[in-house]
């Protein structure tokens, strides 16, 4: 299969599996969300800190709960500079290859290339409180 966004090789990790995600959240940074909001670190060409997996920030990052969501949008100055708002989304299998990590509240998410995460969303944006 492939991914939406080109990968490191080896990555996904073996361990990332092709599951649905009943319900995950993702920062964004303004109301409407567009497919860029959804683009990995390394597809942004954001240079990864010293020591980060490069695998992991080829990945789509979300979040388990609304709450870890919100308190990642309170840790990311440049986001907060803009207009922080959250998306819930519900992902069917097929759509990609994901693993949890830190406990279980963050979700790394490798898209196939025939997935697009604006359809999984349920609902509207939320804004962030206090953004």
């Amino acid at each position: 299969m492939r991914y939406m966004e080109e990968l490191p090789d080896q990555c996904p990790p073996a361990k990332a599996l092709d599951v649905g995600i009943d319900e995950a959240f993702r920062v964004i940074p303004f109301e409407n969300p567009t497919l860029d909001d959804f683009k990995s670190y390394a597809a942004q060409k954001k240079r990864a800190p010293p020591g980060v997996d490069l695998c992991r920030w080829a990945s789509c990052s979300l979040c388990v709960t609304k709450e870890q969501a919100t308190i990642l949008a309170g840790k990311l100055p440049k986001l907060r500079e803009k207009d922080p708002h959250v998306v819930k989304l519900s992902i069917k299998k097929g759509s990609g290859r994901s693993m949890k990590n830190y406990s279980g509240t963050h979700i790394d998410f490798w898209m196939f290339a025939t997935f697009n995460p604006l359809t999984a969303i349920i609902g509207a944006s939320e804004k962030v409180n206090g953004a």
